[in-house]
């Protein structure tokens, strides 16, 4: 059984009267296994898709591990070409 750590925290500090998850029974969770690409399935994918304006995000994303929201939040100035990093501030 789990208790949430900000509740017992916000008991600690007498912020609330009590912590309303404590004696809660969580529902089970299994995590399923990642699915990822082979390196052919990608190679599939960026040439279906090298006319596709999204193409380059399809890039920075498969390549640098970025998500959805980190590609999408990139500007110009957070790409160093000189030094070949990009730099992650916001996502959108």
């Amino acid at each position: 059984m789990q208790q949430s750590r900000a509740l017992n925290l916000a008991l600690r500090d007498e912020l609330v009267a009590h912590n309303a998850a404590q004696g809660l029974d969580l529902p089970n969770y299994t995590r399923r296994p990642v699915k990822l690409w082979t390196p052919e399935q990608l190679a599939r994918f960026f040439e279906a898709t090298k006319d596709h304006r999204w193409h380059a995000a399809f890039l920075i994303s498969a390549i640098c591990g970025l998500r959805r929201g980190e590609v999408i939040g990139l500007q110009w100035r957070d790409i160093d070409f000189a030094d070949r990093v990009i730099h992650v501030r916001r996502q959108r």
